[in-house]
């Protein structure tokens, strides 16, 4: 599908074959969606940005987001991925639920021994984020040591 915009057009592909070829094409181009990422979600000023879009910066971020989503890389995050998760369920329907520090005062042992929340959405959405989390950010998540950094990107 292509989107006529401002400058130029955007080009949506919704087919997997197609996607992996995309991904996998250095012609294609992500700059003006890594700009406007970096300005964004890093709140990083327009000075700033500046010094950091320059013609030997943005090829390795570029590049840096190629590598992530070739085959070996994808598999790596999705196995931390599972395993975080894992870590927090396995121990559920073993029926030895632990207490995890970051969910403290979400999660307790009810009387007779099983998990309650009181607001599952909210446990779901945090068990699974910093799972999410722990798999991109590997063992310097900063999510993992600082949960008010979870409740400001929700």
């Amino acid at each position: 599908m292509t989107l006529p915009m401002l400058n130029g057009k955007l080009y949506a592909v919704f087919d997997p074959h197609l996607i992996q070829q995309v991904l996998r094409a250095r012609t294609a181009s992500f700059e003006a969606f890594s700009v406007d990422f970096v300005e964004k979600v890093f709140g990083v000023s327009k000075a700033a940005f500046a010094k950091l879009n320059n013609p030997t910066v943005h090829p390795d971020f570029t590049d840096a987001i190629h590598v992530s989503f070739q085959t070996e890389s994808l598999h790596k995050m999705n196995m931390r991925w599972m395993t975080c998760f894992a870590q927090k369920i396995n121990p559920i329907s073993a029926g030895e639920p632990v207490i995890d520090t970051q969910n403290a005062g979400i999660e307790r042992i009810a009387t007779d021994g099983t998990l309650e929340v009181d607001n599952f959405w909210l446990w779901t959405r945090d068990v699974m984020s910093l799972a999410t989390t722990k798999s991109l950010y590997g063992d310097h998540d900063p999510f993992s040591q600082d949960k008010s950094l979870l409740d400001a990107i929700w």
